[in-house]
């Protein structure tokens, strides 16, 4: 059977040697043309200012939240519309960075802003549906959404919208690795995340879901 198989197959081709050639040149074609598209698109994403300046973060602090107290020291209320508390990488457990590392960009540490097996694996499975909503950000990518939504856009879920979102994400991470070390990455990361119920970052979120800082969560709340 599997010589019967082998020969018929190897008579197709001696039957059918243009449209073999066709097919294979169509292939690569394609490729070709995918590839062009994209490199086109990831030089000219950026261009006339469409992405934002990264020199910004060695200032940035995130918004947070104002603390009103009466004359005596009663606390009266909290004000501003993202609660948020900051705190230095070295005041999150070292459980806690590593839970979301291994969540969200289990190789954080090793790529520079693109995780490229989670690209490829998104891009086919894109291709393949056409609808181009595969995530793959990895921290670095999330982080450049978060803190310039002016310029990237991330209710862009569906379509080109999601591609161009996606590409600018993807070249403003490259930068941002090239300028900051990965504590200071992480840093920014865990303290601008919106961690649900107007919580963002971890402190504010771990005071809100365990009611005590991010200092003192154990391994299972982590």
């Amino acid at each position: 059977m599997p010589q019967s198989k082998s020969k018929k197959k190897d008579s197709f081709r001696k039957r059918h040697p243009t449209l073999i050639r066709a097919l294979v040149l169509g292939v690569i074609f394609t490729g070709a043309l995918g590839f062009g598209i994209l490199y086109a698109s990831w030089a000219l994403i950026c261009r006339s200012g469409a992405c934002p300046s990264i020199e910004v973060l060695d200032e940035y602090t995130p918004k947070q939240t104002s603390k009103l107290y009466a004359v005596d020291g009663r606390f009266i209320a909290e004000l501003g519309l993202e609660k948020r508390t900051l705190v230095k990488l070295s005041e999150i457990p070292l459980t806690v960075q590593n839970a979301f590392v291994v969540t969200e960009d289990k190789r954080f540490y090793s790529h520079s802003g693109i995780d490229w097996r989670r690209v490829f694996g998104a891009a086919f499975k894109d291709v393949i549906s056409m609808s181009f909503t595969e995530g793959f950000s990895t921290i670095t990518m999330q982080l450049a959404g978060n803190v310039f939504p002016e310029s990237i856009d991330r209710r862009e879920r569906r379509g080109i919208g999601a591609l161009t979102r996606k590409l600018k994400e993807a070249k403003v991470a490259r930068a941002i690795e090239a300028r900051y070390d990965k504590k200071k990455i992480l840093e920014l990361y865990l303290n601008q995340i919106s961690l649900g119920n107007g919580a963002f970052g971890v402190e504010t979120a771990s005071q809100r879901y365990f009611g005590k800082s991010i200092r003192d969560v154990n391994i299972s709340e982590a």
